[in-house]
């Protein structure tokens, strides 16, 4: 987070991505030969800039400004030439982004266009719930302890719950995948804070996998 999940569905800044046209690339997790080319030039601004160096995260800031402004402007790399001699269109903006325009811009379709394209485990519990997105979402008793499969139907604007042999089970309005909800990142419910003292506080937490985008 707040990039992605191995497996889940995808976080709200990357459905806030997808509704204003930005494509997201999912990479498996530790595979940064996936991405090779960004990975090593993260790695590259990160030495030429040397944070260990820098008084504070301003000045770390401004020294990558400045070593990204050489190694793209300065730095020979193809033929001899800089990256923007040999490439000038790339500072041409195909669109560029204002916040007073995102109203326009977004759009929710091409929110759940993307979504229609997956589908997304869930175990259901014992009664007969599954969550998504931090909302509870009843499948039947029936079917405690079972794993459905989620997915989104764009032309209603549901979540589909299937059986692994794909039987439908449930239909549900996916409340959480407004236009409101998707700007603010505000997608998921958030969880009213216990009083409860936690049983398990010494406990590690469970492990995560990251994903890049780019």
């Amino acid at each position: 987070m707040p990039w992605g999940n191995a497996s889940d569905l995808p976080p709200p800044l990357a459905l806030w991505w997808l509704g204003l046209g930005i494509g997201v690339i999912w990479n498996h997790a530790y595979r940064p030969t996936e991405n090779a080319k960004v990975e090593r030039a993260h790695g590259t601004l990160h030495r030429w800039s040397e944070p260990a160096g820098c008084a504070d995260f301003a000045a770390w800031e401004q020294a990558l400004d400045r070593e990204a402004r050489v190694q793209r402007e300065e730095y020979p790399s193809v033929g001899g030439r800089s990256r923007l001699a040999a490439y000038p269109a790339l500072q041409a903006r195909e669109r560029s982004y204002a916040v007073e325009q995102e109203a326009q811009q977004w759009a929710l379709a091409r929110v759940t266009a993307e979504l229609a394209q997956g589908v997304w485990p869930r175990q259901v519990s014992q009664r007969g719930q599954i969550s998504l997105y931090g909302k509870a979402y009843q499948v039947g008793a029936p079917h405690g302890g079972e794993q459905v499969w989620v997915r989104v139907e764009a032309a209603t604007g549901e979540w589909v719950v299937q059986s692994e042999a794909g039987q439908e089970l449930a239909r549900h309005r996916a409340d959480q995948l407004t236009t409101d909800r998707i700007r603010q990142l505000q997608v998921a419910k958030p969880h009213a804070s216990s009083k409860k003292p936690r049983r398990r506080a010494n406990l590690p937490p469970p492990p995560a996998t990251i994903l890049y985008a780019a």
